[in-house]
């Protein structure tokens, strides 16, 4: 039977997992936003002007990095609960790494985006984790 520290814990890491979730559909949102946006512009229907979803693309890219260290998080936490339980932990090691792995792919999909000067439209693709 689990005590009711680690009941707590896990029930927190749940609750921020279910925030981070819903924060990552609205991330996909903005993101399917801009990729519209994007497919107006051939018919010169746009809603957004460059500079604007260059804009939008820099926050959602952001938010999208702040998910991803929360995923990391989360991904850390559950493995520390699981190693002082006795179990295995060789899974968590490879979903740490996964993680890892992510964060580093949005920063530099971040890095991208900010530094595209012509506001084209780079780096809005669906974010993923």
């Amino acid at each position: 039977m689990l005590s009711k520290n680690y009941e707590n814990i896990e029930k927190n890491l749940t609750k921020l997992e279910l925030n981070t979730t819903i924060v990552f559909t609205i991330s996909l949102f903005i993101s399917l936003s801009l990729v519209y946006n994007n497919y107006l512009k051939y018919s010169k229907k746009d809603f957004y002007s460059d500079e604007l979803a260059h804009y939008i693309g820099i926050f959602n890219r952001t938010l999208v990095v702040i998910l991803s260290f929360s995923y990391l998080y989360i991904n850390i936490q559950n493995k520390k609960i699981a190693k002082e339980k006795g179990n295995k932990i060789d899974l968590f090691d490879l979903q740490i790494s996964a993680s890892v792995l992510s964060t580093i792919a949005t920063l530099i999909v971040l890095y991208t985006v900010i530094n595209n000067e012509d506001y084209s439209v780079v780096g809005i693709e669906n974010p993923s984790i």
